[in-house]
């Protein structure tokens, strides 16, 4: 019986020692728990940025002042609010696509800048960051949103990248945009659109920067400018300032080169009207090269090159007028530049030869004179006639070199033809060019290849 009491006792003190236990876990739960929910309670109305918490179907459960602040809104307006109401109208597809995928489990988070309208109709822009909460099986359960004003940033950024793709002189866009907008284009271009390049340059504003001053050729460069992009408001398209007085205007969506000519027209007529400065009336005139092609068929790249081929053949025919991109007479002219950088490496090496025109008497029927003529030996294109590199070692001024090594070498001919044949009294011609006998040193150069050669 003892035994029995004793059992009873300590079952019944043990019993009573569970429930204490019990008791004091679920205090220090609910302590914990009530400790936690005023922790969340000073975080969630204290905090700088916005919260929402809204459920999966987009009703908004709570808010925090300072989401409600940002919006305009009260608290309780807000909680009558559905959140896709609050998208912006321009992004309101693209948003709602990501907030669907959000609610259905697809994804755990987004991180966007998007706008949202205020109350009073304007826009707000936001850093918005949203996750989803589940449920103890996994299911969605409500979705928390932190949302910060990045409004001023956002125009700042706004401000700087307009100054980064922008001339700060004309407003225009510049060239980076130019090429950006270009390589857009003709990356989407379908098969059959086409795609038209108007570049231009004014002719002569060196002489009225040297004359008048860079202040009133920049006052001239703006009106220009502004003329520009109004002839061709109506059709849309870009004008850009490439850099000091060349503009480019991008014809696109034209049917055709007859369109490009258009306006190229439109924009010889907007330069040519005189303009007013101060008491200074100014009278220009501007040169534009032309190409119209596929927009399948062309880079950007080769696309500036080729109008900048055809703006150098609008100036060589003189100026104030359009010239349309040849791609034969571009292939002549690249084959001529590549002679041309080949001409001084040809003459170091030795690929110049003379050959020598007889002049004859009819009279007598005998040799009286030779005509020495140069010709290039060219390692891979053959014998090349004067006709074809003269030009270019004038133009490059390799003319005084080139004529230089004739002479000598037509000197030393003659030498040796003299000591062959003493009693031909053979006469050798040797023909200067323009530039040798404005050569101060061209008197020199004769005597000194006599002497050496021993004429």
């Amino acid at each position: 019986a003892g035994f029995a009491r004793a059992l009873r006792d300590r079952t019944f003190l043990q019993q009573e020692r569970i429930a204490r236990s019990a008791w004091q876990a679920r205090d220090q739960v609910e302590l914990a728990l009530r400790d936690s929910e005023a922790r969340f309670r000073a975080v969630f109305t204290g905090a700088a940025i916005g919260i929402g918490i809204a459920d999966v179907d987009g009703r908004i459960i709570e808010v925090n002042q300072s989401f409600a602040d940002m919006l305009g809104y009260s608290v309780d307006e807000l909680r009558q609010v559905d959140v896709t109401s609050l998208f912006h109208a321009d992004d309101a597809a693209g948003m709602w696509k990501l907030y669907q995928g959000l609610v259905e489990g697809k994804r755990d988070s987004i991180r966007v800048e998007k706008r949202y309208h205020r109350k009073d109709g304007s826009s707000l822009w936001t850093d918005l960051a949203v996750s989803l909460v589940r449920q103890d099986d996994g299911r969605p359960r409500f979705t928390v949103a932190m949302i910060e004003d990045i409004t001023e940033r956002y125009a700042l950024q706004q401000r700087l990248r307009f100054q980064a793709l922008h001339d700060p002189l004309t407003g225009l866009p510049n060239r980076t945009l130019f090429f950006e907008t270009l390589g857009r284009l003709l990356d989407t271009a379908g098969p059959e659109q086409r795609i038209g390049v108007c570049f231009l340059d004014l002719d002569g504003f060196k002489a009225i920067n040297d004359s008048l001053g860079h202040d009133l050729g920049d006052k001239l460069l703006v009106v220009i400018a502004r003329r520009l992009a109004d002839c061709v408001a109506d059709h849309g398209h870009l004008v850009a300032r490439m850099g000091g007085d060349e503009f480019v205007i991008l014809v696109d969506g034209g049917d055709g080169l007859d369109d490009a000519v258009a306006v190229a027209d439109a924009a010889l007529a907007a330069v040519a009207t005189p303009v007013h400065i101060g008491d200074q009336q100014l009278t220009v005139s501007a040169s534009v090269g032309i190409v119209e092609c596929p927009a399948g068929e062309t880079s950007a790249s080769e696309l500036m090159k080729a109008a900048d081929t055809t703006l150098y053949w609008a100036k060589a025919e003189g100026r104030g007028r359009w010239a349309v991109y040849d791609p034969e007479r571009g292939a002549r002219d690249i084959a001529r530049s590549a002679l041309a950088a080949k001409l001084p490496a040809a003459l170091d090496r030795g690929e110049f030869v003379l050959r020598y025109q007889p002049i004859v008497s009819l009279l007598e029927g005998r040799m009286l004179a030779v005509e020495a003529l140069v010709r290039w030996q060219h390692p891979e294109l053959g014998l090349l006639g004067p006709d074809r590199f003269i030009g270019l070692a004038e133009e490059t001024g390799l003319i005084v070199q080139l004529g230089e090594w004739v002479l000598r070498r037509a000197c030393h001919d003659a030498e040796q033809w003299r000591r062959r044949f003493p009693d031909a009294r053979l006469v050798v011609s040797v023909n200067l060019a323009a530039r040798q006998t404005d050569d101060p040193a061209i008197v020199e150069t004769v005597a000194d290849a006599l002497a050496s050669s021993g004429l």
